[in-house]
């Protein structure tokens, strides 16, 4: 009796927890608290990822179709202009494709010579 007195209590607490955070008779008293109003910094994104979803078309093809316009429907934080800028421009080395098809070439004529090895001698 006294064990189940002691569960019974932590129960109800609980229950009650529950009833004046979920079962309130009024739902706007819960919306109007002051526990619910946070905010992030990604906040404003997702307002204008919404305002740009709901951007109106302002111009058709002749089939009716309507014709995209680059760049209206970027939104703050989104990729700059100057992400496709001149890796050289940056200060980072500038690679001749050449170069670097004939290191890749070296290095899988490596691997390929390695294991041709490796079976000839039986893995010795």
């Amino acid at each position: 009796p006294t064990t189940q007195q002691s569960t019974a209590g932590s129960e109800d607490a609980i229950y009650q927890k529950m009833l004046s955070e979920w079962l309130i008779d009024d739902p706007t008293q819960l919306a109007n608290s002051t526990d619910l109003d946070w905010q992030t910094v990604w906040d404003q994104g997702w307002s204008a990822a919404a305002a740009a979803q709901d951007a109106p078309v302002v111009e058709h093809t002749e089939a009716g179709l309507p014709v995209r316009q680059p760049g209206a429907r970027l939104i703050p934080g989104a990729p700059d202009e100057d992400v496709h800028a001149d890796p050289a421009a940056e200060g980072l080395p500038l690679r001749d494709p050449a170069a670097v098809r004939a290191s890749i070439s070296g290095h899988f004529g490596g691997v390929h010579a390695g294991r041709s090895q490796s079976r000839d001698t039986g893995g010795r």
